[in-house]
Parts: C-alpha cells; sequence; structure tokens
C-alpha cells in the first residue's frame, strides 16, 4: 500500500528517448602511416575566419614522406577526412559527413537529397571518364569534395579565406577552391548552382595530366550540368583563335 500511494504522489519522470540529432566520436588529433611519423592535426589547423582549415602544404610534405603510392593516397585520403571531421564539429551537430564512391559530402541535407548528390558526383566522374575513353584519367589522390553550407554568411565567411584582400566581388551560388585540397562549396538553398561547377571541374581534374589546356586541343568535350535533373549533357569547348 505504501509503494501505491507513493506511486500516486511521486511524480512521473519524463520518458528520455534518443536525439534525432547523431552522435559522433570526436575528430582526430593525429593521423599515421606506416613507416612513418605520426602527423599532428590538431597542430596544423589554421583558422579561417572561425573555421578550421588544414595547412595543405604541411600535410603534402608528411604525405611525400610515406613510403608507396597506394600509402600515401590513404594518407592523403585521411588528412581530407580529419579535416572534413574537424570541420563538421565547428560547423555544428546538425552536419554530417557522408561518403560513397569518390564523393564526400559534409552537409545538414536529408538523407535522400544527400545520397542524390553524392550519386550526382560519381556518375558525372563516370560519364565523363566513359565521354573522353582514352583521354580522361581520374587522379589518384584524393575525394571529390562536397560541402554544402546551411546560410549564406557561414558560406561567404568561409570562402572569404580564399579570396584576395580589398576589392569587391559578385555574388557566388557555390564555387570549386582549387588550393591545397580542392574541394568544392556551395549553399544549401543555392545547391542546383553548384551542379554545373561540379561537372565542369570534375572534366578538368581528368585532363589535368595533359601538356596542353583542354579547350587548345581541338573539339573537346567539357561537361555541363543539366539543372532540372541530375543528368549530365556535353557541348564542345571551341578552339581558341
Amino acid at each position: 500500500m505504501l509503494k501505491l500511494l507513493r506511486s500516486l504522489v511521486t511524480p512521473k519522470q519524463p520518458v528520455t528517448t534518443d536525439s534525432a540529432t547523431p552522435t559522433f566520436p570526436p575528430p582526430p588529433v593525429a593521423i599515421w602511416a606506416e613507416g612513418s611519423v605520426t602527423f599532428s592535426v590538431t597542430e596544423n589547423l589554421l583558422n579561417a575566419n572561425g573555421l578550421p582549415l588544414l595547412d595543405w602544404s604541411a600535410a603534402k610534405l608528411w604525405v611525400d614522406g610515406v613510403s608507396g603510392e597506394a600509402s600515401q593516397a590513404h594518407a592523403w585520403s585521411d588528412c581530407e577526412r580529419a579535416w572534413l571531421e574537424h570541420l563538421r564539429v565547428a560547423l555544428g551537430p546538425e552536419y554530417r559527413l557522408q561518403e560513397h564512391g569518390t564523393a564526400l559530402l559534409l552537409s545538414t541535407l536529408e538523407k535522400n537529397v544527400a545520397d542524390a548528390a553524392l550519386a550526382f558526383v560519381n556518375k558525372t566522374l563516370e560519364r565523363v571518364v566513359r565521354i573522353l575513353d582514352g583521354v580522361a584519367h581520374v587522379p589518384e589522390w584524393g575525394h571529390d569534395i562536397l560541402v554544402v553550407f546551411d546560410d549564406d554568411d557561414t558560406y561567404y565567411k568561409y570562402v572569404a579565406d580564399y579570396y584576395p584582400e580589398g576589392g569587391e566581388f559578385a555574388g557566388s551560388g557555390g564555387m570549386y577552391i582549387n588550393a591545397g585540397c580542392g574541394h568544392f562549396a556551395t549553399v544549401k538553398a543555392d545547391l542546383r548552382a553548384i551542379e554545373p561547377v561540379i561537372a565542369h571541374e570534375l572534366t578538368h581534374a581528368c585532363l589535368g595530366h595533359l601538356p596542353i589546356p583542354a579547350c587548345n586541343r581541338g573539339q573537346i568535350p567539357i561537361a555541363r550540368c543539366n539543372r532540372g535533373a541530375i543528368g549530365v549533357r556535353f557541348q564542345f569547348c571551341k578552339t581558341s583563335t
């Protein structure tokens, strides 16, 4: 009877449920490769307007000291993931790092949209290689990285580190940042704006081994994204006269 009375007068505790926000292990402080010294990630993080940016010169120097081409490629990929994990933490708990094929995506996109974005990157690369069969060469190092920011303020705070000081610049819905570790950056609301940039830059990446610029080699197809669907169409780049 006493237990019954206590149960009636004691307020019930709210039932706790798991948060919808996933939990992730902390980002790595260091990475290592067999036969090489440990690379400190935290000691080589730079401050890009409040967001972490890896010192890619230091990372490249460390990777160059790793024995074997396959091990070097793996070490570089570890550097990419380590940087993105630190950036994920800085951007907030809603951000997730996802991977599929050659693509890495950092965003808060819903699963179906994130899956479509990853699929687009991989399918675009496959089509570039197929259309440019015998000419295209997929780089052996690194991933095709896409960072999707939630808002314009965060996006411009990040990309501002890559602009020269002073001057006025036009607005941007997305860009390819070819500095240290090449990656795509865009805003969640303007996701389609990055599609032609992805297609264009993946094409150039696959032609980067050629001794002359792609558009000076005659009619070389340059990938352009169809903004209306997850697909790619090709147009010819005319030879400059």
